[in-house]
């Protein structure tokens, strides 16, 4: 387990209070108009980084199945009792926890899916510049065609020991070309949701176009 990860671990009920503080709608609000639609197809959603859960419960309550990926067992486990508790009973069987992580995802990939979109919220920083594109590869191989990737860019320090490492939109926009991802979003820099002194957002939307091609 990384450093970073027992963190999550040892701290797993402030940080998943700290997150349930703030609904999806909040912490999303940027790229709504990408947000999953209930449709004639069940929308198959990946969330890398799933914390207590909160934005898999309301993927399902959209009428998603969900895929909610935690690396930190603690977390995971108050994650997966959250689900359990609080999700209305149409929902509880649209959420499946799994213990993985990136960049090997292993457990994603035995599962055999192809997801309609994947989310990357308050993940990509502590990713190793040196694991990016390795991670940022597996994570397109396992989207569907026309199937979206959403990722949220942290910028400011950290308080406590957790690693952090540059991240910007051409680093991420380098990457699509190389992985034949378009970009079809980048929102404004905005504050952090919670109100952190010193910390701001963005968020991109990419897209895998269904030909295949770039």
């Amino acid at each position: 387990m990384s450093k970073t990860v027992d963190i999550y671990h040892q701290g797993a009920a402030l940080f998943a209070a700290q997150y349930d503080a703030l609904s999806f709608e909040q912490v999303h609000a940027c790229w709504q108009q990408f947000w999953p639609q209930t449709g004639p197809e069940q929308q198959l959603v990946l969330d890398i980084g799933a914390g207590s859960g909160r934005d898999a419960m309301w993927l399902a309550g959209q009428g998603c199945q969900v895929i909610a990926v935690e690396p930190a067992e603690d977390l995971l486990r108050l994650g997966q009792l959250k689900t359990d508790a609080q999700a209305a009973p149409e929902n509880q069987q649209k959420i499946q926890w799994l213990q993985d992580s990136l960049p090997e995802l292993k457990a994603c990939y035995q599962l055999n899916l192809q997801f309609n979109t994947i989310l990357l919220s308050a993940v990509w920083m502590h990713v190793l510049p040196s694991e990016r594109e390795r991670a940022f590869r597996k994570i397109t191989n396992l989207l569907a065609p026309g199937g979206r990737f959403v990722l949220s860019l942290r910028f400011g320090d950290f308080s406590d020991e957790r690693a952090a490492y540059p991240v910007s939109v051409d680093e991420v926009a380098a990457l699509a070309r190389q992985f034949g991802l378009v970009l079809r979003f980048v929102s404004e820099t905005t504050a952090d949701a919670g109100g952190r002194a010193g910390v701001s957002w963005q968020t991109l939307v990419l897209e895998l176009p269904d030909d295949g091609s770039s």
